[in-house]
């Protein structure tokens, strides 16, 4: 749809004018104008990035000055035919539109039909391109640049005429009801190519076709044709020009057949041929190709069917050659200046090897055979002026004089009457020098569907023989264990099934193994599915190992800890009762037992034990610290420590939680799991399940516990008593709440179950080590202390408090120093607690406040 607007655009924009702007590099035109003037697009440049028409000429530039001079040729003939064309002289005007399909728009609105019927010829200096008055357009042989100038012109009644193949682009004459086709359908060339391999006695061939739109409805009947000709389709391989042809004939040479039927555009035929010569594999296929190979290279042992005429020579003059400026472009392009270097490449030219040069010609007749009838019809005795006044009077009806019975049979005649056979053959003398030649096998009759004409082909001149080209060893391969049997007419293909599937008992098709079951082989098939033996963690991984290493050096370090904590035991020493201490410190050891639980080999006793041993450290530990949160906040206050109560509060709080949690497990209890997380790999974990509802209650209570500890080390922070346990567990429940915020989604979303349990180790490794450092720096550090010399809390008091003092003399010295001597009152005497107390006045960042340990 979107291809149909920008046409319509293009047709309305610029229509009221009888020029349109454009790059100047544009108008090196081809011309030759007369009373009524053909057109023709031609891709005789290349496409640059930065201009629109590149300096340099194309790959098929010589091929396209061939084309051209033949059309001109065929022009300058009928212009001295008294009968055809008396009182009008024909001319051409012929453009480039370089490679690309945005300038062949822009070159095909020229050719539309202006309402200013005055001509504008652009000076050198403007940037207008000049417009031409045109009676029907000679399209390029590249089709998708046709195919949008050929809606152009539809809408603008301009008839297009094509003398390439044109495949089934242009089947839809409401699409396209301006263009005229010149080439027989592709299932009369395809019926004749069978015709060919029959009557030498080829029965399995391999096909490769442009891929397009309808490709499944092509493909079907091109087997049953097959079928009908009783030969045997062993491969059909799909192209575009964004193919890797090099694999293409690389799997080729690698099939059964070596006959390969070619349907593809000349695009990607110029690629294939490149490929072919690259890989030195001409001799190894017999190609039987259509006319879109013409001037797309040759192939030894090639065979080339064509409805454009049969392949001969075309000589043209050498002077309309020179006076060709494309042909001039082109010299210049080769730096060749002088004459024997300018003869030389007139010399490759005039003589042209074209097997469309009868299209070509025919073409030219057919416009002049229409302008003969619709002259003679509405002004017979019109000459020059007179005439093309009249034909752009009536031009509207062109088309409708071309469609004649009589222009029509004489079309149907070249379009499908015949279809022309011919077989390359390539020569190497004793000096050698090559020498091609193309023999003509003969022609196909469509109408009667005649081979008769048709002769065998020449086979001797390639590497392999058709002799041993038998159905049973090429049509019916041995298939694998893997691969079953596909089977078309008279043969078979293998195909493979995928790593999952088992070939059914009947070798016809494949089919998908159930979860946890994997393909084995059986009568030497993979054709019974059975279970996969689940794979356990092994623990020399490195994962495991570091697992493993972790919790072993956290285990050591808390039990440093725990030695620093008994050790300390004075009352005035201890930030909360030793049994809470210590049963803390334990919850935080039997956290570290459950991580190589987690890296056995799953069961059910495992899990269990892993899960609660996992539940209860942290309950404990999170529990613990938050009495002794209290505890410390308590004495802050002034408030009697009572032993007693806080041990009831915590066995109530772990006897709440074990109450819920055994409900939880009892209602979905604890167990294992398979899970193959792909079907197409041979892998089956087995893990512990940890029920939804035990994890969210988990995190709900551990969340809970940790806020409750933030609100109370936060008021901890606002007084004197306990400021330095505040500040250290403090760092630590913003640790812990952060590390379950990372944790939350990214178990929750984890799609493997192992990844999962590496949450839980990372989550316990990272909360207790953390737990262990910060909840116990007060004790650390005092174990520093010791070794100073420091034995007791009172001398680290003290100690603090001298160097306090000392201090804050230093600072009074500097300021009596810096300021003349004034008489100041005699102070008071002040105590060191006192020096101690906070003050309202501004403290420099020397003034450190001290705290209990």
């Amino acid at each position: 749809m979107s291809l149909f607007l920008g046409v319509l655009i293009l047709c309305i924009s610029d229509s009221v004018r009888g020029y349109i702007i454009g790059d100047r590099r544009l108008d090196a035109t081809y011309q030759e104008l007369g009373d009524l003037n053909i057109g023709g697009l031609f891709s005789f440049s290349e496409f640059d990035q930065n201009f629109v028409c590149g300096e340099r000429v194309s790959l098929d530039a010589t091929a396209i000055i061939q084309t051209t001079e033949i059309l001109v040729a065929r022009i300058r003939e009928i212009n001295m035919d008294a009968d055809l064309l008396p009182n009008v002289t024909l001319g051409f005007v012929f453009l480039d539109f370089c490679s690309n399909v945005q300038s062949a728009m822009i070159q095909a609105k020229r050719f539309l039909p202006r309402s200013d019927p005055s001509d504008y010829t652009p000076t050198n200096q403007s940037n207008y391109l000049t417009s031409y008055k045109v009676v029907g357009v000679i399209g390029t042989s590249i089709n998708h640049v046709t195919v949008p100038i050929s809606i152009l012109f539809g809408g603008a009644g301009i008839p297009i005429m094509s003398a390439w193949d044109s495949g089934s682009d242009f089947n839809d004459q409401s699409k396209f009801p301006t263009f005229l086709r010149q080439t027989t359908s592709f299932w009369e060339i395809l019926k004749t190519m069978f015709n060919v391999l029959e009557l030498s006695s080829i029965e399995v061939f391999s096909i490769l076709l442009e891929k397009r739109l309808e490709d499944m409805v092509e493909i079907e009947k091109i087997r049953e044709q097959s079928e009908v000709s009783n030969l045997c389709l062993i491969e059909l391989v799909q192209v575009t020009v964004n193919s890797d042809f090099e694999d293409i004939v690389v799997g080729l040479l690698s099939g059964m057949s070596k006959v390969v039927l070619a349907f593809v555009t000349s695009i990607s035929a110029n690629f294939l041929v490149q490929a072919v010569h690259h890989l030195e594999a001409g001799d190894q296929f017999l190609w039987v190709v259509t006319d879109t190979w013409l001037n797309q290279g040759i192939i030894s042992g090639m065979v080339m069917l064509t409805s454009l005429g049969p392949y001969n020579n075309k000589q043209v003059e050498a002077e309309s050659v020179l006076a060709n400026p494309w042909f001039q472009k082109l010299l210049n392009q080769f730096h060749c200046k002088n004459e024997d270097c300018s003869q030389g490449h007139v010399a490759s030219i005039t003589d042209i090897e074209a097997v469309n040069k009868e299209a070509l010609e025919h073409s030219i007749d057919i416009f002049a055979m229409g302008l003969q009838s619709l002259l003679k019809e509405h002004c017979p005795e019109a000459m020059n002026a007179e005439a093309t006044a009249c034909f752009e009077k009536h031009y509207t009806d062109f088309i409708k004089y071309l469609s004649s019975d009589v222009i029509s049979t004489y079309q149907e005649n070249i379009r499908n009457d015949e279809i022309y056979v011919s077989q390359i053959i390539i020569r190497h003398d004793t000096d050698g020098e090559k020498e091609t030649l193309n023999v003509p096998i003969g022609s196909y009759t469509v109408s009667s569907e005649d081979a008769s004409f048709i002769e065998p082909l020449k086979l001797d001149m390639l590497d392999f023989g058709f002799k041993d080209t038998q159905k049973a060893a090429k049509c019916q391969p041995v298939c694998s264990e893997r691969e079953y049997t596909k089977a078309f007419h008279c043969c078979w293909s293998c195909v493979r099934c995928l790593d999952h599937e088992i070939v059914v008992v009947n070798n016809t098709s494949c089919l998908k193994c159930p979860s946890f079951q994997w393909p084995e082989l059986k009568d030497g098939k993979f054709s019974e599915c059975r279970m996969i033996e689940p794979t356990v963690y092994d623990l020399d991984t490195p994962t495991a190992v570091a697992f493993l290493g972790a919790a072993l050096g956290s285990c050591l370090f808390a039990m440093m800890v725990l030695g620093v904590v008994l050790t300390h035991n004075k009352p005035k020493e201890r930030d909360a009762p030793m049994w809470l201490v210590v049963l803390q410190l334990n919850a935080t050891v039997c956290g570290y037992f459950s991580v190589p639980l987690y890296l056995l080999p799953p069961s059910k006793l495992s899990c269990t034990s892993a899960i609660a041993l996992f539940l209860f450290s942290f309950y404990v530990q999170y529990a613990a610290l938050l009495l002794r949160i209290i505890y410390v906040y308590k004495a802050q206050v002034g408030v009697v420590k009572t032993t007693p109560q806080l041990a009831l509060i915590l066995i109530v709080v772990i006897i709440i939680e074990i109450s819920v949690l055994l409900l939880l497990y009892l209602s979905k209890p604890i167990g294992l799991i398979k899970n193959q997380p792909e079907l197409s790999r041979k892998f089956v974990e087995l893990f512990c399940f940890f029920p939804v509802r035990i994890v969210a209650f988990f995190l709900l209570v551990t969340i809970l516990q940790l806020l409750m500890c933030s609100v109370f080390a936060l008021k901890l922070q606002s007084g004197w008593y306990g400021y330095e346990h505040s500040r250290f567990i403090l760092t630590y429940i913003v640790l812990a709440l952060t590390g379950w915020v990372v944790f939350l989604p990214a178990y929750f979303i984890a799609e493997h179950n192992r990844i999962k349990m590496h949450l839980l180790i990372i989550a316990l490794l990272v909360n207790h080590t953390g737990c262990l450092m910060l909840s116990y720096t007060p004790r650390l550090i005092m174990r520093i202390c010791v070794k100073k010399g420091i034995s007791s809390y009172d001398q680290f008091t003290t100690f603090r408090k001298s160097i306090l003092v000392s201090k804050m003399k230093s600072i009074d010295e500097k300021k009596k120093s810096l300021t003349p001597p004034v008489k100041l009152k005699t102070p008071s005497p002040v105590s060191p607690v006192e020096i101690l107390q906070p003050s309202t006045e501004t403290v420099s960042d020397e003034h450190v406040y001290s705290s209990s340990v």
